[in-house]
């Protein structure tokens, strides 16, 4: 068991490494990369781990039998709201308005867009959740209420992982974490669900190897010291403030980024990126399975005339199947920064709008029609957006803008209040 100490000295050690190389500790490893080819930025595999995740949310939101599965991630929200509301520093701003916790994304355009015509436009994806304090308060007390919001993430995400990890991966697990989002039916549901969507007989969930290949370490990305070109990726056995809540070695990983800051002239996103992951397991068909060439045990004897005989026996390995594993998101929570441009434009919308989902009864927050619409025209305009996801970004964008035009001229309001 690691204590904070020894985290933070390992931490200190990977951020002040002169070596832009792989470093080690006994377990963990760290890595430096060019800032510009940050770990969290596209990928080469994008539109599979785009499938990957959209294919996960798809067993989540789309079970007509098991709507019980939608708490696998909407528990994140609830856990959330509770850890706020049980802080007493956290809960006086909670309560007086100067911190939403809201959900954005894909998952609050289908919330909003839920009539049967839409469903194939706007599905369900990743859960996004954003986390937004009041610009307007003194920048001190802004950022000790950041930093305290900080350590309430860490504790939901590890204690989050930790329920999963039990849920799926421990032989041995203890039946109250086991029990705390489904019970051992739904459980088991969720597993032939996700086995009947990859296609495949063996899966992460019921296979001793292909978890094995898919486990990975929790991690954290953030600014090296003295090197502002590079940015290192460092594996952590907890995170801050969680040390009695170790990260153990799952297909299911956390991380924490604290490096996202992009400028340009219109505009500054500057927020933490926590997540959640699920890593996948693909059989990889265009490669055959590994093959090595025979042992060759040689074994000699010396005969009562000693003579010297020899005899050859061969061992053939057992040929490895190659897999590519492929992380898809569950949860992503956002705490955006004092200067994010977006902070403000989130605050002048001044109105968020309660729903509840109908399959758990969890209540949630996303905002108003006319924000939602203006963040998924940035979507397009401002923000990096891959090809693979334009059009559909686009299409989304022509609906949501003539809803939110209607919705406008119902209560009487004049002007774009989306562009």
């Amino acid at each position: 068991m690691w204590t904070p100490q020894q985290r933070d000295a390992w931490i200190l050690r990977a951020k002040s490494s002169k070596d832009v190389r792989q470093g080690m500790s006994s377990t963990f490893t760290f890595k430096k990369y060019p800032k510009q080819n940050t770990p969290a930025g596209p990928s080469v595999h994008e539109e599979k781990i785009s499938a990957m995740t959209q294919m996960l949310s798809d067993i989540i939101y789309d079970s007509e039998d098991k709507p019980i599965f939608r708490k696998l991630p909407l528990h994140v929200y609830r856990s959330l709201v509770d850890k706020i509301t049980d802080n007493p520093f956290l809960n006086f701003y909670y309560y007086f308005g100067y911190i939403h916790v809201m959900v954005k994304g894909s998952n609050a355009y289908a919330y909003l867009m839920s009539m049967e015509h839409f469903r194939k436009d706007f599905p369900f994806s990743d859960l996004d959740i954003v986390v937004a304090i009041d610009p307007k308060l003194e920048r001190g007390v802004f950022e000790n209420i950041r930093d305290q919001l900080k350590l309430v993430i860490f504790q939901v995400m590890s204690l989050h992982k930790k329920t999963i990890d039990h849920m799926f991966f421990f032989a041995q697990s203890n039946p109250a974490i086991r029990g705390i989002i489904m019970d051992d039916d739904d459980i088991e549901c969720f597993k032939q669900a996700y086995q009947n969507a990859t296609g495949h007989v063996k899966t992460i969930f019921n296979d001793k190897e292909m978890r094995n290949v898919a486990s990975r370490y929790s991690f954290v990305i953030t600014d090296c010291e003295d090197d502002e070109d590079h940015v290192v990726k460092i594996e952590v056995p907890h995170f801050e403030g969680c040390n009695k809540i170790p990260l153990h070695h799952t297909p299911v990983f956390c991380s924490y980024n604290n490096c996202i800051d992009t400028s340009t002239p219109e505009y500054k996103h500057h927020f933490d990126l926590f997540r959640i992951k699920l890593n996948n397991i693909l059989v990889d068909q265009d490669k055959p399975p590994s093959t090595k060439p025979p042992r060759v045990k040689l074994t000699l004897s010396v005969g009562d005339d000693d003579t010297v005989r020899a005899s050859f026996d061969y061992e053939f390995p057992k040929q490895k199947q190659q897999y590519t594993t492929y992380a898809s998101d569950l949860v992503d929570i956002s705490l955006l920064h004092y200067d994010d441009t977006e902070l403000v434009k989130l605050w002048e919308s001044k109105e968020l709008w309660k729903i509840t989902d109908p399959c758990t009864g969890i209540e949630l927050y996303v905002p108003h029609i006319n924000e939602l619409t203006r963040d998924l025209k940035n979507m397009i305009y401002l923000y990096d957006c891959p090809d693979s996801k334009r059009d559909k970004r686009w299409r989304k964008y022509q609906i949501m803008k003539l809803v939110c035009d209607e919705y406008n001229k119902t209560l009487g309001n004049t002007g774009d209040q989306t562009m």
